[in-house]
């Protein structure tokens, strides 16, 4: 049984891991690519959360969360980006949320369904820990999303590896 397979089980018989958590509704049919596979897993994982944010560490490594978006974005899959954004993973739906509103302000439309899931998510009051260079704190969603407070992911963009290399 896959990792997908067993989170999927995790999550239609324990319901989601936080409040005002949408459901996580993957499509059983739907096949992640295998070069797209451990980075969709990291971020639907319910073990846990991903810490948000764009380098931490004295090296400045790039954060596993943005690292694994970006590669559902440089392949183009928005459907797992959905995905994600439904999934059990707080960090996870985190990035994904980000993903998709980056999305909208280069102009194209997100759906409605997206745009409340995105709502459900910032309303939630939940904290996520959040890695500036070598400081962890925490915020909740929407204080990472919302770009005009000290988010982590302020000015990182998910698809900056796309334009420089499309």
């Amino acid at each position: 049984m896959s990792k997908s397979t067993i989170a999927l089980l995790f999550i239609f018989t324990t319901g989601p891991l936080f409040a005002g958590a949408p459901p996580f509704q993957a499509t059983p049919q739907q096949k992640v690519p295998k070069a797209l596979r451990s980075s969709y897993e990291l971020l639907i994982s319910p073990n846990g959360s991903l810490e948000i944010g764009s380098q931490c560490g004295f090296a400045g490594k790039t954060m596993e969360g943005l690292v694994a978006i970006r590669k559902l974005a440089k392949a183009r899959r928005i459907d797992l980006i959905r995905n994600v954004l439904s999934g059990p993973n707080p960090g996870g739906r985190v990035y994904a949320a980000q993903a998709l509103l980056e999305l909208e302000r280069r102009g194209s439309n997100i759906n409605a369904g997206d745009k409340e899931k995105i709502r459900k998510i910032t309303s939630s009051k939940i904290t996520l820990t959040v890695c500036y260079g070598c400081l962890f704190s925490t915020l909740t969603a929407k204080e990472i999303l919302d770009s005009e407070t000290r988010s982590p992911l302020r000015g990182v963009s998910i698809f900056e590896d796309i334009e420089k290399n499309p």
